[in-house]
């Protein structure tokens, strides 16, 4: 009895045939939910990475607009500083570095020492470039994001006048 099961069974394919139009179907719908998952995905860590990039993009803006608020104040002549170096900005708001320019108190450091990083709580940070290009004077402000994954993006605003 149970071989002329098996001997019907193989005669009729229809079961077989729709078993296999199942399995191909199942791994179509498969293919395209790990091809859209993918792509999201994709899309989730560009748009993170771009979310990270305008935290250091405003990073440099702010150390921008603050050296542009302190240039205004009568007080401060950044062109005695050597070419190149950095300046920052100490607790109570003052320019400051190592060496104090002769005739204001703007003091200016040279570029390979982390006391000229200003530190945001957000994780953000930026640092501040002096140098002359010709007759202009270029200051570039480099904002800093460090995301989880231990990668840094930089971001630079350039002032020039």
């Amino acid at each position: 009895m149970k071989a002329c099961k098996v001997k019907f069974f193989i005669k009729n394919q229809s079961g077989i045939t729709t078993l296999l139009m199942l399995v191909l179907m199942l791994a179509s719908i498969l293919a395209v939910t790990l091809s859209a998952s993918e792509i999201i995905r994709n899309g989730l860590k560009m748009s993170n990475l771009q979310y990270n990039a305008t935290k250091a993009y405003f990073a440099a803006e702010a150390g921008a607009e603050r050296i542009l608020y302190e240039l205004r104040k009568p007080r401060y002549n950044i062109s005695l500083c050597a070419d190149p170096s950095c300046v920052t900005f100490d607790n109570s708001n003052a320019l400051i570095s190592n060496i104090i320019a002769p005739g204001n108190n703007i003091i200016c450091n040279s570029c390979d020492d982390s006391d000229e990083i200003q530190i945001f709580p957000n994780k953000t940070e930026y640092y501040l470039e002096y140098s002359q290009d010709g007759a202009e004077t270029v200051i570039k402000s480099v904002g800093t994001y460090n995301d989880i994954s231990g990668e840094d993006l930089k971001r630079i605003v350039e002032l020039r006048y």
